[in-house]
């Protein structure tokens, strides 16, 4: 369920968001009816939930080598799912997080992703922005308002990525360890609460819109179904 951590502020309820996918993820999310975390350490960023360099300097200051102890799992593990902050759809993210010709694009809001979380799950979602930092220079604990808090990196991405506009999940699994088999967890939604609208990819063929559309109607997904405005030889609203 939805948890409001103090130190982590969710944005605006009205905020909207995307998640771009490919085919296959998007016909797993429509299967299992549910949201998967991954691990925070299997992200292509090997940065991922990593203390800055700053952020070591200052647990080493007080524990010597303590930062190599807390980065190695001792204290469970995260498992983390990313959307986009933005009004309209954006090509980058096609290109790089789902595909200009068989891509789908879940347009939602922070509002309608917290309301779609099973409220009877008693595993605790923290939902915020992603602050973008210099791992060389700035402390990943601003994020919590200057407190040493383990979280804060969850958080936190470096500058190279700002262009993503990051909203995360995460949830924190205190009982595991990184080491344990475990790539990630799964969490039941409402997809009708969660999805606002769905998008098919810039460069998608009038075959593959009427796959989608008919992928939807199985699962009982009553949802619009868009083309992407990217391209102009495409309509919206189908």
């Amino acid at each position: 369920m939805y948890y409001q951590h103090r130190a982590f502020k969710t944005p605006d309820r009205e905020t909207v968001i995307w998640r771009y996918l490919s085919l296959s993820k998007f016909l797993s999310l429509l299967n299992s009816r549910s949201l998967y975390l991954a691990r925070s350490d299997q992200f292509f960023d090997k940065n991922e939930g990593k203390l800055s360099e700053m952020d070591k300097k200052l647990f080493d200051s007080f524990v010597p080598d303590i930062s190599n102890r807390i980065e190695k799992g001792g204290i469970g593990c995260f498992f983390v799912q990313c959307w986009v902050m933005n009004p309209e759809e954006l090509f980058l993210m096609w290109e790089t997080y789902s595909s200009l010709e068989e891509g789908i694009a879940i347009k939602s809001t922070v509002g309608q992703l917290i309301d779609s979380l099973d409220s009877k799950d008693e595993r605790n979602i923290i939902i915020s922005d992603v602050s973008y930092k210099n791992y060389s220079k700035d402390y990943t604990f601003d994020k919590a308002g200057g407190f040493a808090n383990l979280l804060a990196p969850l958080f936190c991405k470096r500058t190279y990525f700002c262009q993503e506009m990051e909203l995360r999940l995460v949830y924190h699994d205190y009982n595991m360890s990184i080491l344990d088999n475990v790539m990630g967890v799964v969490f039941k939604v409402d997809l009708n609460k969660l999805i606002d609208s769905v998008w098919v990819a810039p460069n998608a063929g009038e075959w593959y819109i009427d796959v989608i559309n008919k992928e939807m109607l199985i699962h009982g997904i009553n949802k619009p179904l868009n083309c992407s405005g990217i391209s102009n030889n495409m309509s919206d609203n189908r």
